[in-house]
């Protein structure tokens, strides 16, 4: 058509959609620098959730063998309630097992006795037990 279009006709923007998180950053400087950008998306899932919920989990039991001075190798027995959590899959639950140590570990939606460890995470209410097998 005969129009040249130059670089400085050009404008560039970057636009989020709605449950993503974008950023771009510089790397380098002058003629050699290049632009990379990273998109995320941050929309939750079951699967994430789950992943989520686990390592919360492992966190504060792993603090309560600390507090109770245990020896690392030393195996335990766990007792876990969860009120208004999210679905923790098997493989989670599996998971939360091997890097606590626990020889045996049990997931309830019951309600807790009275006297054990609690925290809230995202509006769930999760209780638990530890003992030394």
């Amino acid at each position: 058509m005969g129009v040249d279009i130059l670089e400085s006709d050009v404008e560039v923007r970057r636009a989020e959609r709605e449950g993503y998180a974008a950023a771009t950053i510089t790397v380098g400087e002058g003629d050699d620098a290049s632009h990379v950008s990273l998109v995320l998306d941050m929309q939750d899932t079951p699967h994430l959730l789950s992943k989520g919920l686990a390592r919360d989990i492992t966190r504060r039991i792993q603090s309560k063998r600390k507090d109770m001075d245990l020896e690392i190798e030393a195996m335990i027995d766990v007792e876990v309630w969860m009120a208004d959590a999210p679905e923790l899959f098997e493989e989670d639950q599996a998971w939360v097992a091997k890097e606590t140590r626990a020889s045996g570990i049990a997931f309830s939606e019951d309600q807790p006795p009275a006297n054990v460890e609690s925290f809230d995470v995202d509006g769930a209410q999760i209780s638990y037990r530890v003992k030394k097998v």
